[in-house]
This record gives C-alpha cells, structure tokens and sequence, in this order.
C-alpha cells in the first residue's frame, strides 16, 4: 500500500465515523452487547452447577452446560459487531446505505441476544 492508500483508507474511516446513522445504530449496539455481558455476570454465573442452554417445549431440555457456556453469545454479539464495523468501513466506498444497513443488522442482531439470554434466565430461574 502506497501512501495515498493510506490517506484514503484513513479518510473512509472517518467519513464512516462521522456518519450519524451509523455512529448511532453501532453505538446502540455496543450498549445492547454490554447489557447482555451484565445480564450474563449478574443473573446466569451465580446460578450453581450445570444451567439449560437449550430448552424445547415438546422435548424439554435438550442441553446443559457450566455457566461459562453463556458468555457465548455475547461474545458473539460483539464479534458481529466488530464484523459489521470492518465490513460498513470496506463498503463505505459502494454506497452509504449498505453501511447503514450493516450498523442497524448489528443493533438488531444484539436485540435478538439479550432476548436469547432473557429466556436462558427464565428457564434457569426454576432451578
């Protein structure tokens, strides 16, 4: 890379930072990532012994783990989220809706995290 591809590259990521659609929907996402990092710690690591990772309603349990299984899926959703940020700043050169999309797929892909982890503590709260 030559020094004008430097340049470039640095001004793309700039052009994404100061996009407010997609400095707001990224920054949603991280506060989502980090209540779900929270709902984790405080209401699945205290819980003794194996938790329900999978419950069906027709079959019941399907899995069980230790509780350092849980801290899967908002690893998960931070991995999307650092995914979508490298992939809005490489698609920032293709249009600045593909970029939006990708920002608001992440908050929405967090959303959907913090509701898995809901329903984990619910199962777990009988237990």
């Amino acid at each position: 890379m030559n020094n004008e591809d430097k340049l470039e590259s640095k001004q793309e990521r700039k052009k994404i930072l100061k996009d407010n659609p997609i400095r707001f929907y990224f920054t949603i996402a991280m506060i989502a990532n980090i209540v779900s990092w929270l709902l984790v710690v405080v209401k699945l690591v205290n819980i003794p012994g194996d938790i329900i990772l999978n419950y069906n309603a027709y079959i019941g349990v399907r899995f069980k783990g230790d509780n350092k299984s849980a801290f899967l899926l908002p690893a998960v959703g931070l991995f999307v989220i650092i995914l979508n940020q490298a992939l809005a700043i490489i698609f920032r050169k293709n249009g600045l809706a593909h970029s939006r999309i990708l920002a608001a797929a992440g908050f929405l892909f967090n959303l959907i995290i913090i509701v898995a982890i809901s329903a984990l503590i619910y199962v777990n709260q009988g237990l």
